[in-house]
């Protein structure tokens, strides 16, 4: 039987010329991308409403790395009149020429691979204002952001960190890297394999808990469980890890990941896509997340030498740091600004995090246990996710979010805060997730650390170095250390907080650590 698709109408609509989206036949709402169930009053009964065509560019991207056949593809996410948006190309537009807001209209074009496609070129009539289709069905309840009375987080601790040598081909088997830094945390903890009765790692890591077992000499586990995704689970692992601990379910819990991301599977080489030719287009991590940050960068104003700012003070970071693959090796901005475009006008090489072969690990005890051991326990004070309305996986939805900010973020954030106890003023320093540049501006905005459009300012004037208001990445975070999916984030933040760090920051008493829709704070002990 073939599978039933919500979205197989508009398939059917393009293959005839038409632009057609899911009107909710109860409420009248309209939707885009399609979706079984209306999340406004909950129907199940749609009707299909046809769209004119006319609308405005709402953000766009040329990628550049892993272009299909070489050529010159304009990607852009178009608002139309109707209030919905449409992933398309652009046609006829010089890329000097194209800019957010921009009118264009709807044409269909034979494609060999898909058939017949939407494609948008430059409109002869002035399309009217965007209807602005009200989403806030379902407000947040107001006792969301007040403190519980009973926040457990600070009752368990780091006790213990491990890691191998991060390169770009190890010449070892994944198993063998999971092994190596997970015996490095356990010693590092004053622990024994035996002492070990849980795991946790994330859904995408290849090393099963039955073989890091079998490798470890570890007798029995009384708990395993995995974080959804690559950098989007790192803090899901430790809430699961912390958890463990709380609940009775494990003593002593062990948190890894490990991979050889440069020499086997590497993420950032194009991947094949089937779907129109747009999508298509969006064959790579970085062609995904630069739809996002170009709306963010335009309504803002932040260039790509802006971003080049952040760069800089990371791989500077990382030279500081023995186990940074870029030790002694820093940029200049001139450089920043002479590597090639991955997707124009947002990314260069150099705003894109490494390829890495490497593994980190780390334990989770009982603070009471962690107290007990060789290294001074580094506390968890608070563990937050959040996940607002229109989010796609990686980041906002590009059909239905505001693409100029990051509601996920904010929410982990507030989540964060309030757990902790703590504000901004409070953290001495962040470890943040960048697989890609924009990102650590957009969660310094999201976290309050400046406002919105602020970050390009606060980076410039030096606050994110050491000796800043605000260290960030003091280990040269996935730029200039190393890419493990963000957990080698949380090693730095043990390392400043035991005060052992390459770039250690004066009376550091508590370090924030973000992934985008997690945050943690850590504290002394």
């Amino acid at each position: 039987m073939a599978e039933r698709r919500v979205d197989q109408f508009q398939i059917d609509g393009f293959a005839e010329g038409r632009i057609l989206v899911q009107r909710c036949a109860e409420c009248a709402i309209l939707h885009n991308p399609p979706r079984a169930m209306c999340p406004n009053c909950h129907s199940l009964e749609w009707e299909h409403a046809a769209c004119g065509g006319l609308g405005t560019v709402y953000s766009w991207i040329v990628p550049r790395h892993g272009a299909l056949d070489g050529e010159t593809h304009i990607v852009a996410v178009v608002e139309l009149e109707e209030g919905v948006r449409l992933l398309s190309r652009i046609r006829d537009v010089a890329i000097a020429d194209m800019r957010n807001g921009l009118p264009v209209e709807a044409r269909f074009e034979e494609d060999e691979q898909s058939g017949k496609n939407l494609v948008f070129r430059p409109a002869g009539t002035a399309p009217k204002p965007a209807a602005v289709i009200d989403r806030d069905w379902h407000p947040v309840p107001e006792s969301r952001p007040r403190r519980p009375k009973d926040v457990l987080w600070e009752r368990t601790a780091i006790s213990g960190i491990g890691q191998t040598e991060f390169s770009k081909d190890s010449g070892r088997a994944e198993i063998s890297l999971a092994a190596e830094a997970c015996l490095a945390a356990i010693k590092d903890a004053g622990l024994t394999p035996a002492d070990i009765d849980g795991m946790v790692t994330f859904t995408q890591e290849t090393n099963s808990e039955v073989a890091l077992m079998g490798n470890l000499g570890i007798p029995e586990l009384t708990f395993d469980a995995r974080g959804l995704g690559g950098g989007m689970a790192a803090t899901a692992c430790m809430q699961i890890a912390a958890s463990a601990v709380l609940s009775g379910a494990a003593t002593n819990v062990l948190v890894y990941r490990a991979f050889n991301e440069r020499s086997g599977r590497r993420f950032g080489v194009p991947a094949r896509r089937d779907g129109a030719p747009a999508a298509r287009s969006l064959n790579t991590p970085a062609a995904i997340y630069a739809l996002w940050y170009q709306r963010y960068m335009d309504t803002f104003g932040v260039s790509n030498e802006d971003l080049g700012r952040y760069s800089v003070v990371a791989r500077k970071h990382a030279a500081g740091n023995p186990n940074a693959w870029f030790h002694r090796r820093p940029i200049t901005l001139e450089e920043h600004q002479q590597s090639r475009w991955i997707v124009e006008p947002v990314l260069r090489l150099l705003d894109c995090c490494q390829e890495s072969d490497g593994g980190v690990a780390l334990v989770v005890s009982s603070l009471d246990q962690a107290e007990d051991g060789p290294n001074p326990p580094v506390r968890l004070l608070a563990a937050a996710q959040g996940y607002a309305k229109g989010n796609s996986g990686p980041g906002p939805g590009p059909l239905e979010s505001d693409l100029s900010r990051f509601a996920d973020c904010r929410v982990s954030a507030r989540q964060a805060f309030r757990d902790a106890g703590l504000s901004p003023g409070d953290i001495g320093a962040a470890m943040i997730y960048e697989n890609f540049t924009p990102l650590v501006f957009l969660t310094l905005e999201e976290l309050g650390f400046c406002g919105p459009g602020e970050a390009k300012d606060f980076i410039a004037e030096g606050h994110i170095e050491i000796g800043g208001t605000l260290p960030v990445n003091t280990h040269g975070g996935l730029l200039g250390e190393a890419y493990i999916h963000g957990l080698n984030n949380t090693l730095e933040a043990v390392r400043q907080l035991r005060g052992v760090s390459s770039n250690q920051v004066e009376d550091c008493q508590n370090v924030l650590v973000s992934n985008g829709v997690g945050t943690l704070i850590y504290g002394r002990a």
